[in-house]
């Protein structure tokens, strides 16, 4: 029961840090950001992060994200990026029930286990880049991925 309520509320502070993460961002860098709605599409305009001889593009998107997940069991999880376009990248995925995946260019991998109703999450990806990404082309840089490492008996579809 306790650990219960520690993980619950983890996973109510990581929200609530994201949330006031994307406030904070969006207060900072007026007019650089607009989350797409459900689905990936949206507008986007960036500005540099500051100026040198490399260009810096800050980017921060929401997308819907539906894993085709049938069986329960145990899924690695992870992102493939585009080490020299990304200064930075964090991927943040949260699944309807509560679960937080955290993914980063050093950490971009987790074993977690889904069941059938985990195939809808909200995915957020935030970061720098050296170049001006749109919505449209982010998560095929960051090239998420799924596979199922075990499953729990079989299921009826």
């Amino acid at each position: 029961m306790r650990q219960n309520l520690l993980v619950a509320l983890l996973v109510v502070t990581l929200a609530a840090n994201v949330a006031l993460g994307i406030e904070l961002y969006t207060a900072l860098h007026p007019g650089t950001t607009a989350f797409p709605g459900p689905g990936n599409s949206g507008s986007y305009t960036s500005q540099p992060a500051h100026v040198n001889t490399t260009q810096e593009y800050s980017f921060s998107y929401k997308f819907i994200y539906v894993f085709p997940i049938k069986r329960e069991g145990e899924y690695v999880i992870g992102i493939k990026p585009n080490a020299s376009l990304f200064q930075s990248l964090y991927v943040i995925i949260q699944f309807k029930n509560g679960k937080t995946v955290e993914l980063t260019l050093y950490n971009t991998s987790v074993l977690v286990h889904l069941e059938k109703e985990d195939r809808v999450a909200v995915v957020f990806v935030t970061g720098v880049s050296y170049q001006n990404v749109s919505s449209q082309d982010i998560m095929n840089y960051v090239n998420l991925y799924y596979q199922q490492m075990s499953s729990k008996g079989d299921s009826s579809d």
